[in-house]
Protein backbone atom coordinates (compact mmCIF):
# COMPACT_ATOMS: atom_id res chain seq x y z
CA UNK A 1 0.00 0.00 0.00
CA UNK A 2 2.62 2.27 0.91
CA UNK A 3 4.38 1.65 -2.87
CA UNK A 4 0.85 2.57 -4.37
CA UNK A 5 0.89 5.95 -2.31
CA UNK A 6 4.13 6.52 -3.47
CA UNK A 7 4.18 5.87 -6.60
CA UNK A 8 0.85 8.29 -7.34
CA UNK A 9 2.20 10.82 -5.09
CA UNK A 10 5.19 10.68 -7.66
CA UNK A 11 3.14 10.37 -10.48
CA UNK A 12 0.77 13.82 -9.17
CA UNK A 13 4.31 15.68 -9.13
CA UNK A 14 5.21 15.06 -12.60
CA UNK A 15 1.92 15.61 -13.59
CA UNK A 16 2.64 19.07 -12.41
CA UNK A 17 6.13 19.68 -14.17
CA UNK A 18 4.73 18.40 -17.23
CA UNK A 19 1.93 21.20 -17.27
CA UNK A 20 4.75 23.63 -16.76
CA UNK A 21 6.66 21.94 -19.79
CA UNK A 22 3.69 22.29 -21.89
CA UNK A 23 2.26 26.06 -20.80
CA UNK A 24 5.92 27.49 -20.37
CA UNK A 25 8.48 25.69 -23.20
CA UNK A 26 11.10 25.09 -19.78
CA UNK A 27 10.82 21.42 -19.29
CA UNK A 28 9.37 21.08 -16.02
CA UNK A 29 12.84 20.07 -14.45
CA UNK A 30 14.00 23.32 -12.94
CA UNK A 31 10.63 22.80 -10.95
CA UNK A 32 10.00 18.79 -10.36
CA UNK A 33 14.14 18.89 -8.76
CA UNK A 34 13.15 21.06 -5.89
CA UNK A 35 9.85 19.12 -5.47
CA UNK A 36 11.85 15.73 -5.35
CA UNK A 37 14.05 16.55 -2.75
CA UNK A 38 11.33 18.35 -0.55
CA UNK A 39 8.21 16.70 -1.02
CA UNK A 40 8.67 13.09 -0.58
CA UNK A 41 10.23 13.82 2.58
CA UNK A 42 7.51 15.07 4.57
CA UNK A 43 5.84 11.83 3.76
CA UNK A 44 8.79 9.78 4.95
CA UNK A 45 10.48 8.75 1.05
CA UNK A 46 14.00 10.19 0.77
CA UNK A 47 15.22 10.61 -2.60
CA UNK A 48 19.01 11.48 -2.72
CA UNK A 49 20.24 14.55 -4.77
CA UNK A 50 21.66 12.27 -7.97
CA UNK A 51 18.63 10.16 -8.10
CA UNK A 52 16.41 13.16 -8.02
CA UNK A 53 18.12 14.67 -10.58
CA UNK A 54 18.22 11.25 -12.86
CA UNK A 55 14.44 11.38 -12.16
CA UNK A 56 14.37 14.85 -13.72
CA UNK A 57 16.07 13.90 -17.04
CA UNK A 58 13.56 11.53 -17.97
CA UNK A 59 10.37 13.64 -16.62
CA UNK A 60 12.06 16.26 -18.91
CA UNK A 61 12.15 13.28 -21.85
CA UNK A 62 8.75 12.65 -21.38
CA UNK A 63 7.44 16.18 -21.05
CA UNK A 64 8.99 17.75 -23.90
CA UNK A 65 8.05 15.61 -25.92
CA UNK A 66 4.33 15.58 -25.20
CA UNK A 67 4.50 19.43 -25.42
CA UNK A 68 6.15 19.49 -28.28
CA UNK A 69 3.30 17.20 -30.04
CA UNK A 70 0.91 20.02 -28.87
CA UNK A 71 3.11 22.91 -30.07
CA UNK A 72 3.51 21.32 -33.33
CA UNK A 73 -0.16 20.45 -33.79
CA UNK A 74 -0.51 24.53 -32.97
CA UNK A 75 2.15 25.29 -34.98
CA UNK A 76 3.80 27.79 -32.62
CA UNK A 77 7.54 26.42 -33.26
CA UNK A 78 10.38 26.74 -35.97
CA UNK A 79 11.76 23.72 -37.54
CA UNK A 80 14.55 24.90 -38.55
CA UNK A 81 15.50 26.91 -35.24
CA UNK A 82 14.49 23.73 -32.80
CA UNK A 83 17.03 21.11 -35.78
CA UNK A 84 20.00 23.35 -35.60
CA UNK A 85 19.77 23.95 -31.78
CA UNK A 86 18.43 20.95 -31.09
CA UNK A 87 20.89 18.72 -32.96
CA UNK A 88 24.01 21.01 -30.80
CA UNK A 89 22.22 20.50 -27.71
CA UNK A 90 21.73 16.60 -28.31
CA UNK A 91 25.28 16.06 -28.87
CA UNK A 92 26.54 18.39 -25.72
CA UNK A 93 23.86 16.91 -23.18
CA UNK A 94 25.31 13.12 -24.09
CA UNK A 95 28.49 14.49 -22.76
CA UNK A 96 27.24 16.62 -19.78
CA UNK A 97 25.65 13.54 -18.66
CA UNK A 98 28.47 11.04 -18.88
CA UNK A 99 30.63 14.02 -16.88
CA UNK A 100 27.77 14.17 -14.20
CA UNK A 101 28.03 10.53 -13.09
CA UNK A 102 32.35 11.86 -11.26
CA UNK A 103 30.38 15.11 -9.76
CA UNK A 104 29.75 15.20 -6.36
CA UNK A 105 26.22 15.82 -5.45
CA UNK A 106 27.13 19.37 -3.75
CA UNK A 107 28.76 20.06 -7.35
CA UNK A 108 25.54 19.39 -8.87
CA UNK A 109 23.11 21.44 -6.66
CA UNK A 110 25.54 24.47 -6.71
CA UNK A 111 25.80 24.12 -10.66
CA UNK A 112 22.29 24.03 -10.79
CA UNK A 113 21.61 26.77 -8.39
CA UNK A 114 23.74 29.01 -10.87
CA UNK A 115 22.10 28.14 -13.83
CA UNK A 116 18.83 28.82 -12.29
CA UNK A 117 20.19 31.95 -11.32
CA UNK A 118 21.44 32.73 -14.76
CA UNK A 119 18.25 32.24 -16.01
CA UNK A 120 17.05 34.40 -13.97
CA UNK A 121 19.43 37.50 -14.79
CA UNK A 122 18.46 36.76 -18.55
CA UNK A 123 14.52 36.90 -17.45
CA UNK A 124 15.13 40.01 -15.88
CA UNK A 125 17.02 42.16 -19.07
CA UNK A 126 14.79 44.46 -20.30
CA UNK A 127 12.32 43.67 -23.18
CA UNK A 128 13.96 44.16 -26.91
CA UNK A 129 10.67 44.78 -28.02
CA UNK A 130 6.51 44.04 -27.87
CA UNK A 131 6.11 39.72 -27.45
CA UNK A 132 3.68 39.90 -30.33
CA UNK A 133 5.69 41.59 -32.87
CA UNK A 134 7.11 39.21 -35.90
CA UNK A 135 11.03 38.92 -35.07
CA UNK A 136 12.66 38.41 -38.26
CA UNK A 137 15.17 35.29 -38.97
CA UNK A 138 18.42 34.99 -36.56
CA UNK A 139 20.99 35.76 -38.41
CA UNK A 140 23.48 33.22 -37.83
CA UNK A 141 22.33 29.78 -36.93
CA UNK A 142 25.58 28.61 -36.60
CA UNK A 143 25.75 31.10 -33.45
CA UNK A 144 22.45 29.63 -32.31
CA UNK A 145 23.47 26.32 -32.78
CA UNK A 146 27.04 26.94 -30.55
CA UNK A 147 24.43 28.60 -27.68
CA UNK A 148 22.27 25.15 -27.83
CA UNK A 149 26.04 22.99 -27.96
CA UNK A 150 26.65 25.11 -24.16
CA UNK A 151 23.44 25.51 -22.70
CA UNK A 152 22.82 20.96 -23.70
CA UNK A 153 26.09 20.47 -22.29
CA UNK A 154 25.30 22.20 -18.31
CA UNK A 155 22.05 20.81 -18.34
CA UNK A 156 22.57 17.49 -19.41
CA UNK A 157 24.84 17.29 -16.28
CA UNK A 158 22.17 18.61 -14.07
CA UNK A 159 19.40 16.43 -15.66
CA UNK A 160 17.41 18.88 -17.06
CA UNK A 161 16.18 19.23 -20.93
CA UNK A 162 17.61 22.92 -21.18
CA UNK A 163 14.41 24.75 -21.44
CA UNK A 164 15.00 27.07 -18.44
CA UNK A 165 18.11 29.06 -19.90
CA UNK A 166 17.72 28.65 -23.49
CA UNK A 167 13.64 29.92 -23.59
CA UNK A 168 15.18 33.45 -22.12
CA UNK A 169 17.89 33.04 -24.17
CA UNK A 170 15.85 33.09 -27.50
CA UNK A 171 13.31 35.94 -26.58
CA UNK A 172 15.75 38.25 -25.06
CA UNK A 173 18.81 37.90 -27.01
CA UNK A 174 17.31 36.22 -30.36
CA UNK A 175 13.97 38.18 -30.41
CA UNK A 176 12.11 35.22 -31.32
CA UNK A 177 7.93 35.69 -30.24
CA UNK A 178 7.47 34.11 -26.84
CA UNK A 179 4.87 31.59 -28.09
CA UNK A 180 7.43 30.14 -31.01
CA UNK A 181 10.43 30.90 -28.26
CA UNK A 182 8.14 28.45 -25.79
CA UNK A 183 7.21 25.42 -28.86
CA UNK A 184 10.51 25.77 -30.47
CA UNK A 185 12.33 25.23 -26.96
CA UNK A 186 9.90 22.25 -25.66
CA UNK A 187 11.70 20.96 -29.58
CA UNK A 188 15.26 21.54 -28.73
CA UNK A 189 14.29 20.16 -24.93
CA UNK A 190 13.20 16.93 -25.92
CA UNK A 191 16.33 16.28 -28.26
CA UNK A 192 18.21 17.50 -25.48
CA UNK A 193 17.17 15.27 -22.89
CA UNK A 194 16.56 12.36 -25.00
CA UNK A 195 20.86 11.78 -25.17
CA UNK A 196 20.99 12.94 -21.42
CA UNK A 197 18.76 10.14 -20.52
CA UNK A 198 21.01 7.82 -22.63
CA UNK A 199 24.01 9.06 -20.71
CA UNK A 200 22.80 9.28 -17.33
CA UNK A 201 20.86 5.81 -17.46
CA UNK A 202 24.06 4.19 -18.97
CA UNK A 203 25.93 5.25 -15.84
CA UNK A 204 23.69 3.69 -13.72
CA UNK A 205 22.15 7.57 -12.57
CA UNK A 206 18.21 6.34 -13.00
CA UNK A 207 15.88 5.38 -10.51
CA UNK A 208 14.40 3.68 -13.17
CA UNK A 209 11.05 2.86 -11.35
CA UNK A 210 10.53 5.89 -9.54
CA UNK A 211 11.01 8.18 -13.10
CA UNK A 212 8.62 5.45 -14.58
CA UNK A 213 6.22 7.27 -12.23
CA UNK A 214 7.03 10.36 -12.27
CA UNK A 215 7.59 10.58 -16.27
CA UNK A 216 3.63 9.10 -17.02
CA UNK A 217 2.63 12.18 -15.00
CA UNK A 218 4.56 14.38 -17.07
CA UNK A 219 3.13 12.79 -20.39
CA UNK A 220 -0.69 13.53 -19.43
CA UNK A 221 0.17 16.89 -17.76
CA UNK A 222 2.82 18.22 -20.96
CA UNK A 223 -0.55 17.87 -23.17
CA UNK A 224 -2.54 19.62 -20.87
CA UNK A 225 0.08 22.63 -20.51
CA UNK A 226 0.30 22.58 -24.21
CA UNK A 227 -3.23 22.88 -24.44
CA UNK A 228 -3.44 25.64 -22.08
CA UNK A 229 -0.41 27.65 -23.54
CA UNK A 230 -3.06 28.81 -26.60
CA UNK A 231 -5.55 30.59 -24.32
CA UNK A 232 -3.01 32.76 -22.07
CA UNK A 233 -2.12 35.68 -22.97
CA UNK A 234 1.86 36.40 -23.45
CA UNK A 235 2.03 39.03 -20.23
CA UNK A 236 0.79 35.69 -18.49
CA UNK A 237 3.28 33.41 -19.74
CA UNK A 238 5.67 35.64 -19.27
CA UNK A 239 5.18 36.91 -15.52
CA UNK A 240 4.44 32.42 -14.82
CA UNK A 241 7.59 31.90 -15.84
CA UNK A 242 9.42 34.73 -13.79
CA UNK A 243 7.77 33.51 -10.93
CA UNK A 244 8.63 29.67 -11.45
CA UNK A 245 12.23 30.52 -12.21
CA UNK A 246 12.65 32.89 -9.22
CA UNK A 247 11.17 30.67 -6.71
CA UNK A 248 12.80 26.83 -8.23
CA UNK A 249 16.24 29.71 -7.87
CA UNK A 250 15.42 30.33 -4.30
CA UNK A 251 14.78 26.75 -3.38
CA UNK A 252 18.15 25.34 -4.90
CA UNK A 253 20.34 28.00 -3.50
CA UNK A 254 19.40 27.17 -0.01
CA UNK A 255 19.88 23.22 -0.99
CA UNK A 256 23.37 24.11 -2.67
CA UNK A 257 24.43 26.15 0.57
CA UNK A 258 22.96 24.83 3.38
CA UNK A 259 22.26 20.48 1.99
CA UNK A 260 24.20 19.21 4.64
CA UNK A 261 22.76 15.57 3.23
CA UNK A 262 24.64 16.18 -0.24
CA UNK A 263 27.70 13.81 -1.01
Amino acid sequence: MTGLIETAALFVLGMGGGMLSGLLGIGGGIVMLPLLVTVPPLAGVSIALRAAVGITMLQSLVGSASALLMHRKNRTLDPLLTLVVGGCAAVASLGGSVVSSGMSERSLAELFAALAIGSLVLLLLPEPRPFEVAAPRLAGYPVAGLVGGGVGFFAGIVGQGGGFLLLPLMVRVFRVPLRTAIGSTCGVAFLSALTGFLGKWGTGQVPLGWAVAVSCGALVGGVLGGMLNRRMSTQFLENSLLLVVVMSAGRLLMLAVGGNSLQ
